[in-house]
């Protein structure tokens, strides 16, 4: 028993080294890298003594299964960083898609009452010129029995002048305006001309005007209202962002008559 205790020591001491040799390279383990996986460098950091493996068969099949550890743990994180970036370039293409549609419908609708407003003044201007064509006539008329009053003749002819020569309808309006007074000073004359009611001719015209005055009031109306529409979907939001971007501005040319122009052209006979 007494030379057996030696022995006993000798082997015990002998296995606690081996531990603490084992637990000495075990402490040099390297860290995990990025996703939970040790790297190539880390992985021979710790682990570079032949005779630690050849003594430590379980440390040397740790070893055997790291690199495909390693491989596995940086598949899974390009995965992963894969997967999250898919899922950041799916976001962004659909708000650009959300963001572009919006601009589409916008701009489609911008079109479409743009050329609504264009129609309808297209109209106002044909019942316009139809009145200024009657105008010569009217005047001529009137001449064969009031040659004298020749400046109310000249602001006629002037203000006529002034309407077909405009561009815009901005610039017609306000010619028209300005034809509106003269035909109401025109048109006062007849009561200071009883024989004008003996006229035929004068009555015809004088008809033909005030149904065009009326066709004129129609148009003008459906022209504020389709341009009223067209500025308010214009400074809407977000559709005054996609205007600007699309060149789409507020148009202002509303026609705003003339006191003159309110009322249909009466003749007192």
């Amino acid at each position: 028993m007494a030379e057996a205790a030696p022995e006993a020591i000798g082997s015990k001491a002998a296995s606690s080294g081996r531990l603490s040799a084992l637990s000495l390279q075990m402490s040099a383990r390297p860290k995990l890298g990025k996703c939970g996986v040790l790297t190539q460098k880390a992985r021979h950091k710790g682990f570079s003594d032949p005779a630690f493996r050849a003594e430590n068969k379980l440390e040397a099949e740790f070893l055997k299964v790291l690199p495909r550890t390693e491989a596995g743990g940086e598949e899974h994180c390009m995965k992963r960083g894969v997967i999250i970036a898919l899922g950041i370039v799916g976001v962004l293409f659909l708000a650009f898609l959300m963001v572009f549609g919006s601009y589409v419908s916008a701009r489609n609708q911008m079109v479409a009452k743009d050329q609504d407003v264009k129609a309808a003044w297209s109209e106002v201007d044909v019942q316009m010129e139809r009145r200024a064509d009657l105008i010569p006539n009217l005047v001529q008329t009137v001449k064969g029995f009031t040659k004298e009053e020749s400046t109310v003749f000249g602001d006629i002819a002037n203000a006529r002048a002034g309407m077909l020569n405009a561009q815009g309808p901005e610039a017609k309006i306000a010619a028209n305006n300005r034809l509106d007074g003269a035909i109401g000073r025109l048109l006062l004359l007849t009561e200071n001309y009883p024989q004008l009611r003996s006229s035929d001719q004068f009555m015809r015209l004088q008809d033909e005007l005030a149904g065009t005055e009326n066709r004129i009031g129609v148009a003008r109306k459906r022209y504020n209202d389709a341009l009223k529409d067209y500025n308010t979907f214009v400074l809407e939001f977000p559709n005054n962002i996609w205007a600007n971007i699309a060149g789409f501005h507020q148009n202002n040319a509303y026609f705003s008559a003339s006191p003159a122009a309110q009322a249909v052209p009466e003749v007192k006979f």
